[in-house]
């Protein structure tokens, strides 16, 4: 989300971090993240991933060894 009126950013969407240098949203550039921060460390992964140290990988359903 952005403020037109000083073309700057507030707000990104999923994937995206906000530069507070730039004003603008950068890809966090990490496969299934849907939130990360300025270092672009994962801070939260995509349905059905789990956050490995600052990776995504595909997560288990709880109680069964198979993947999603």
């Amino acid at each position: 989300t952005c403020d037109e009126d000083n073309d700057q950013c507030i707000a990104c969407n999923e994937g995206y971090y906000l530069n507070k240098t730039t004003g603008r949203c950068q890809s966090c550039n990490i496969n299934n993240c849907i939130e990360c921060n300025e270092k672009k460390e994962c801070l939260k992964c995509a349905e059905h991933y789990e956050l490995k140290g600052n990776r995504c990988a595909l997560g288990c359903k709880k109680g069964l060894n198979e993947k999603w």
